[in-house]
């Protein structure tokens, strides 16, 4: 039996020295970038530097490094990067993938679909579009509050996702889903550099108390097929993800008696009813819990008649974003809320029919009405689980 034990040991230690080994002799890449310059797809990896990381002797030895390959296909310029990099190149752990506008505009799916392919890649990264920048120098900027450049783009799409309804967690595998898809376009949050791209690549950058330049998560990049459209504003992309159900808590602001009353909503659903006539109708129905988070005028709360007005001003103030949301999409003639894949998933017998011209033709002319309901927390509601602290 010691015996037994003793060789398990010995196997257990031996298979942790071999991974050790093995991890040593890889390249990690923690983002890639994609721009497209003079007719050549130009890919960045940001290499995790794991001998920075652990505290290695050279002090001053850089924690990323940023290597570049160019060519006529992803895969030529991939190759390019291996040529270079004295470790074999590992993408199990791809953070942020960031393509440029260019690169969006001419089909994003020639650039996604080394990736879609490769067996190491989870296709659990984010895929953001870089907004008035180059895709490489959003991999660049350096933060005193994360060195690694794809860390901070990641952690800031996650943290902005929790407080602003604008911000959509766009995975790989999901966006590649919607272009590919019936009745769904694909949308992606835009990313950009402010400030000077040059300073904030400088190691000072690390050490400086106030961040001068940073990379900025902007509102939704719209697609239509693998081909950006347009870029939206805070209101559309507010729109799209309730219409998606995708929103965790979302803040509005409705003036009121000479002042702004700031309202957080949460628990907010929308479901959706259509007839096939001869025009598409749909009915939206969205239900939310909302309560006061800031105001600068004063109303009684404890007035019911009072609660009904706030309650009519959140929902107006939704419809105006809905309302908003629909034209704009209606008008760049890009289904990217899934109306159409509502339909094929309900009434495929029609939607065989419509989809030969579904965003064109038949999306961009639906007739849509809403329904919404709220229900405005009272401030005793609200202070209910704080009473027994003031007694």
């Amino acid at each position: 039996m010691k015996i037994r034990y003793l060789l398990a040991l010995i196997i257990f230690l031996a298979t942790g020295c071999w991974n050790y080994t093995e991890l040593n002799e890889l390249a990690i890449v923690k983002g890639v970038s994609v721009d497209f310059e003079e007719n050549k797809y130009v890919v960045n990896y940001m290499i995790s530097n794991a001998s920075s990381e652990k505290g290695s002797s050279k002090e001053s030895s850089p924690q990323t490094a940023l290597i570049e390959g160019k060519g006529q296909t992803i895969s030529d310029a991939i190759s390019e990067i291996k040529l270079i990099s004295p470790k074999k190149i590992y993408i199990g752990h791809i953070l942020v993938f960031v393509v440029s506008e260019d690169v969006a505009k001419n089909g994003i799916a020639s650039a996604t679909d080394y990736f879609f392919r490769n067996n190491n890649s989870k296709g659990s990264f984010q895929v953001v579009i870089a907004k008035n920048s180059k895709a490489k120098d959003t991999l660049k900027i350096l933060s005193p509050l994360d060195s690694f450049p794809s860390d901070n783009i990641a952690k800031n799409l996650a943290t902005a996702e929790s407080f602003s309804a604008y911000v959509s967690n766009t995975t790989f595998v999901s966006f590649i889903r919607k272009i590919q898809d019936n009745g769904i376009e694909a949308s992606a949050n835009g990313i950009s550099v402010i400030g000077s791209v040059k300073e904030g690549s400088s190691e000072d950058a690390l050490k400086n108390s106030s961040i001068e330049t940073y990379v900025k998560v902007e509102p939704l990049a719209l697609f239509k097929k693998d081909k950006f459209v347009t870029w939206t504003d805070e209101d559309v992309s507010k729109g799209i993800n309730i219409f998606l159900n995708s929103i965790q808590e979302l803040k509005i602001e409705v003036p009121y008696n000479g002042g702004i009353i700031s309202f957080l909503l949460s628990n907010l659903k929308m479901s959706s009813k259509f007839e096939l006539n001869k025009n598409i109708n749909f009915t939206f129905n969205i239900e939310t819990n909302s309560e006061i988070e800031e105001m600068t005028t004063y109303i009684d709360t404890k007035k019911e008649e009072n609660i009904k007005i706030l309650e009519e001003k959140i929902v107006e103030e939704l419809e105006r974003i809905l309302d908003k949301t629909m034209k704009f999409l209606q008008k760049n003639k890009t289904d990217s809320v899934g109306l159409g894949y509502r339909i094929y998933i309900k009434d495929y017998q029609n939607w065989k029919e419509l989809k030969k011209n579904w965003n064109d033709e038949y999306f961009s002319k639906i007739k849509y009405k809403f329904n919404i309901k709220t229900n405005l927390l009272a401030e005793e509601d609200t202070n209910e689980g704080t009473a027994g602290l003031n007694e």
